[in-house]
């Protein structure tokens, strides 16, 4: 239960924080500032609130999947299966660093590590295609 309330928290949050960042400032809140918070907000509201940080981060990707689908992006489908994988992998990327390194910290900047490398290849990917 404590998986969902963290999820739904985190997601509430990186949702306000997403639209504020990107109307002031574009691309360096999709592929740097964005996916820093959403992985500090993910990690440590599971943290505190004493919930499996895999399953906040796994719900979370379910919870923006379910919004690619909602908004009538284009391959909207597509875009919500890679969202529920990537967060998972993002949420194993942290665990696995913190446990590692015994630091919640680092293995924050694991998680977010990757996101932005992710983050910067679809846009890198999209401005070519579109």
């Amino acid at each position: 239960m404590n998986e969902l309330g963290a999820a739904m928290l985190a997601t509430g949050l990186a949702y306000v924080t997403n639209r504020f960042g990107i109307a002031k400032f574009g691309l360096a809140e999709v592929v740097w500032i964005g996916p820093a918070l959403e992985e500090i907000g993910k990690t440590y509201l599971a943290v505190w609130l004493g919930a499996s940080v895999w399953w906040v981060h796994l719900l979370f990707g379910f919870f923006e999947g379910f919004w690619d689908i909602r908004s009538g992006a284009p391959h909207g489908v597509v875009a919500a299966l890679v969202s529920v994988i990537g967060h998972g992998v993002f949420g194993l990327l942290t665990i696995w660093g913190a446990g590692a390194y015994s630091s919640w910290g680092t293995g924050v900047l694991l998680g977010t590590g990757a996101h932005i490398i992710w983050n910067s290849y679809v846009v890198i990917y999209l401005v070519k295609r579109y």
